[in-house]
């Protein structure tokens, strides 16, 4: 059996590993702790609730568990074939890492058995089952990798520095293991006092994304390029009470480029914190009566967001 340190008090998981299996045993705790987001000891001992043995047997290389989170015994064998060049560690961290988590799964699905199961390993402390509980969540991927969210929303257009107010929806879908695309729909409004008077606005858009995304459990970075068109409506309010202000409705648009961080607050539930910055090809412009521009949005714009919502 491997030898290692003395195992820390707070481990959530113990593996002890045959010499006869061709891995580096040093780097399979490491990676295993990266898996499971829990600290790890390299030999089971009596304050630490799961525990994984592997070894050898005549049909491959066997794992066995014991574990005190779910008072769970399970074992399962892995062709020995799968072993033999430099990527089995990386291949045994994440067969064990499943094969643990396999077994925590069942907190989620029934935390508290109406027959309590006969204790297998010692109960695990509230801090170890905590970081259990985390763990499962970090690793559950939603079934399709689609996000719906409701976003608080702020945009800037810099070329008149008015500031617009409002919210919407953002709906993401991951396609590849690095590529995803997603639609957000915003209303906006904004009152921008002039020199004679002050506007009222208010817009409806619509944009689309091409994302690249990589995600650092809990967290997933998009970034990306995409385009946003709407519709704006303009209100003059002019300070002389005899004159009538104007009003009118554009179409307004233009490229954009869109970076968001999603948080995974739990198995489902995700907070999102983007950026979208964009330029208007397609100005919407509001004049006076010798066809000057009052207001408009147009030239760049930059859109902040904070979203909340369910992966599914």
């Amino acid at each position: 059996m491997t030898r290692g340190a003395a195992q820390a008090v707070d481990a959530a998981v113990s593996i002890s590993v045959d010499r006869c299996v061709p891995v580096d045993h040093e780097a399979l705790h490491r990676l295993l702790a990266i898996e499971l987001g829990t600290s790890t000891a390299h030999e089971p001992g009596p304050k630490v609730p799961t525990r994984v043995w592997v070894g050898c047997s005549p049909l491959g290389i066997e794992l066995r568990l014991e574990d005190g989170v779910t008072s769970k015994m399970m074992a399962r064998t892995l062709p020995a074939s799968s072993f033999r060049d430099t990527s089995s560690t990386r291949l045994l961290a994440l067969a064990v890492a499943e094969f643990v988590v396999a077994s925590w799964i069942e907190l989620g699905v029934q935390p508290e058995p109406s027959v309590p199961p006969v204790p297998i390993a010692p109960a695990p402390s509230p801090e170890v089952r905590q970081a259990v509980e985390q763990a499962i969540d970090e690793r559950a991927e939603p079934s399709d990798g689609l996000s719906v969210t409701g976003a608080l929303a702020l945009a800037v257009w810099t070329e008149n520095g008015s500031m617009w107010l409002g919210g919407g929806a953002r709906v993401t879908r991951e396609a590849s293991p690095t590529l995803a695309w997603s639609a957000s729909f915003d209303f906006t409004g904004t009152i921008r006092d002039l020199e004679f008077g002050r506007v009222h606005g208010f817009s409806g858009s619509a944009a689309f994304s091409a994302l690249f995304y990589m995600r650092f459990a809990p967290l997933t970075l998009f970034t990306g390029p995409g385009a946003r068109v709407g519709v704006v409506r303009l209100a003059g309010e002019p300070d002389d009470d005899a004159v009538n202000g104007r009003e009118f409705a554009a179409p307004f648009g233009g490229p954009l480029w869109l970076a968001r961080v999603d948080l995974a607050l739990s198995r489902s539930v995700r907070l999102g914190l983007e950026l979208e910055a964009g330029f208007a090809t397609l100005p919407a412009k509001g004049t006076d009566d010798r066809g000057e521009n009052v207001f408009g949005l147009e030239g760049p714009w930059l859109s902040p967001a904070l979203s909340l919502g369910a992966s599914f």
